[in-house]
């Protein structure tokens, strides 16, 4: 009772959308009010679906619905106080007159729900998509989702939710991209590390990467660029990928199906899809240093992945001759006139010849080296029509608006975008000096691996028995993606880093960290030093001119006479603090004379 009172007195904020007010700012005299002629029915919250009032239905009302998009998917509370049990009965959507074409339905909805409303309340969910009837129609389409709910008693409450939904015919396929958002996972309930390391006060990867939550900002910037962007939350195999220009992977930490592998290669190989991977860093050693004891478990927790599952997304990558790296790189970039860091990020670690590869000067956190790094490349599988296009870039922070420190990097973003969508090469990011003549393999570092000790299985989607592809009919006709993948002679690996004014970066080819080097000489030092000490008895203060001076005992400062008895021996005489003389003999006994400071 008071939670409908207090929501449907609110009064909504002009400038924010649903997802950061709810219902809006708290009316207590308007809730007063409502609570005098309260009566007992149950509601939904939001008590209409207005998918054309911007901003308060952000994101759902930036972009249309249109034919063979991914369905449009909406969650409703429902509350029911009639009873602390009751149940959902006979969800449908009436359309208005708007809503048809010639007798045909412009716009279908698919509703699931909770099997009992416990205590109090539950959910229903609408996936909504345009029919083939609305596929050239552009307009507003209006209508009402209807359901009862039934209490424990048998008292039945009629809820009713207005519905307007703006419609358009489907855009070009250069403009389309699809997010995918299958492959994301996140705490809870497994224990998925931040990806900015920097961070130290949020060790969690709880925004779940997703378009509308951490990455909003991209969203918003890929919308004013005029693309049309998707969620897809299944697998691969669902997928009809000739209707998208692009599919975005941004941060990934779930495994891959091989089903789905063969898929994707066979997509850009042969279908014309494009992909853009945005990756995040995977080193073991670093993610046994995030172990940490939880007080509510009382348990050790340890990182199921790093801050991106390398291991997995190098296996999407194979067929295409690419891999990232086990390095940790923080840098500074400036692309297109676009100043960012680099924070955490990976390296790209093999790229096939005829790829263009974008270095820059970053440090390696892991072993504390700065050398030039490859971080972003781009690769184009041919010339015909169905040929698709690879680019890869190493860190996502400058994307996600919850970590991010600086400037995000929507100027490297166009540039992979153009690329992808249009086969447009950026000159001033890419110039034709970048470009591999042959395939590229790093000689610093290595691939990374995953953590032994970790439970993956339990918090993934498709590792574990008993998990396959949801469509795995539909792959019969799907060539493996070995037999796609074209020969690569290993022999032709050069782990030299073109430069854009040409030739080569010098330090692309060294291998041994000089911080290492620099141990072994200065160990080397250190007992070329202890040597010395052991065969010349001088002080060592003596040795840098800082020993204490001896002392005349006639009262005059400056050198003091040697007593004549050790005149004409080979022993060495020894000066120390104190104003001790010291003899050592041949045999190797010592003997000493105080010489007193009388000055």
């Amino acid at each position: 009772m008071m939670k409908q009172i207090l929501v449907y007195s609110a009064s909504p904020i002009s400038t924010s959308h649903i997802f950061e007010q709810g219902m809006g700012k708290v009316d207590l005299l308007k809730a007063a009010e409502m609570a005098k002629n309260y009566i007992p029915r149950a509601s939904a919250i939001p008590s209409q679906l207005d998918l054309t009032k911007c901003p308060y239905m952000w994101p759902y009302c930036t972009q249309p619905v249109y034919y063979s998009g991914q369905p449009l998917k909406i969650n409703i509370t429902v509350l029911n106080p009639l009873s602390v049990s009751g149940t959902i009965k006979d969800p449908s959507l009436v359309l208005n007159t708007d809503g048809f074409a010639e007798d045909k339905p412009l716009i279908a909805v698919e509703f699931s729900y909770s099997d009992v409303l416990w205590p109090w309340s539950g959910y229903l969910a609408i996936a909504l998509r345009a029919t083939k009837a609305g596929r050239s129609m552009s307009g507003v389409v209006s209508g009402r989702i209807n359901f009862d709910v039934i209490s424990d008693h048998g008292e039945r409450s009629t809820v009713s939710i207005p519905l307007r939904v703006e419609l358009a015919p489907p855009p070009p396929r250069e403009k389309r991209l699809l997010w995918d958002q299958f492959h994301s996972l996140r705490y809870p309930s497994g224990y998925f590390p931040r990806d900015n390391l920097a961070i130290k006060s949020d060790i969690l990867d709880w925004n779940g990467d997703h378009i509308h939550t951490n990455f909003n900002g991209m969203y918003n910037y890929l919308r004013e660029k005029g693309y049309f962007v998707e969620t897809v939350g299944t697998d691969w195999t669902c997928v009809d990928s000739t209707l998208y220009g692009a599919l975005i992977l941004v941060d990934p930490e779930e495994a891959y199906f091989d089903e789905e592998i063969s898929k994707l290669a066979n997509d850009v190989y042969n279908r014309g899809l494009s992909i853009i991977v945005v990756s995040e860093w995977h080193n073991v050693p670093t993610m046994k240093k995030l172990k940490f004891l939880d007080q509510n478990t009382q348990s050790w927790w340890l990182p199921q992945t790093g801050g991106s599952n390398l291991p997995q997304l190098n296996r999407l990558l194979k067929p295409f001759h690419m891999a990232f790296s086990d390095r940790i790189l923080d840098a500074d970039l400036s692309i297109r006139g676009q100043s960012f860091k680099y924070e955490s990020g990976s390296s790209i670690y093999q790229f096939p010849r005829g790829g263009r590869l974008y270095s820059v000067l970053a440090k390696d956190t892991v072993s504390g080296y700065r050398r030039y790094f490859p971080v972003m490349g781009i690769y184009s599988t041919g010339s015909q029509p169905g040929n698709g296009r690879v680019a890869l870039f190493g860190d996502s922070n400058c994307l996600d608006g919850n970590h991010r420190r600086g400037s995000p990097c929507h100027g490297m973003l166009d540039a992979l975008l153009e690329f992808a969508c249009e086969n447009k090469t950026d000159q001033t990011v890419f110039p034709s000096s970048l470009k591999l003549k042959a395939a590229f393999q790093s000689d610093f570092g290595g691939l990374p691996v995953p953590m032994d000790g970790v439970h993956f299985a339990r918090y993934s989607n498709v590792m574990g028995e008993g998990k396959q592809p949801e469509c795995l009919s539909r792959m019969s006709s799907i060539p493996n993606a070995t037999d796609i993948t074209p020969p690569l002679n290993h022999s032709d690996f050069q782990p030299h880093l073109p430069s854009p004014e040409g030739g080569f970066y010098s330090n692309a080819n060294e291998g041994l960290p000089y911080f290492a080097l620099g141990l072994f000489v200065g160990a080397c030092a250190l007992g070329a030093y202890v040597r010395y000490c052991r065969a010349f008895p001088s002080s060592p203060r003596e040795l840098f001119g800082l020993a204490t001076r001896p002392v005349d005992t006639s009262g005059r400062t400056g050198i003091s006479e040697v007593p004549s008895k050790f005149h004409g021996h080979s022993d060495h005489v020894k000066w120390v603090r104190g104003g001790k003389l010291h003899k050592r003999t041949n045999g190797g006994s010592a003997s000493s004379q105080v010489v007193h400071d009388t000055a």
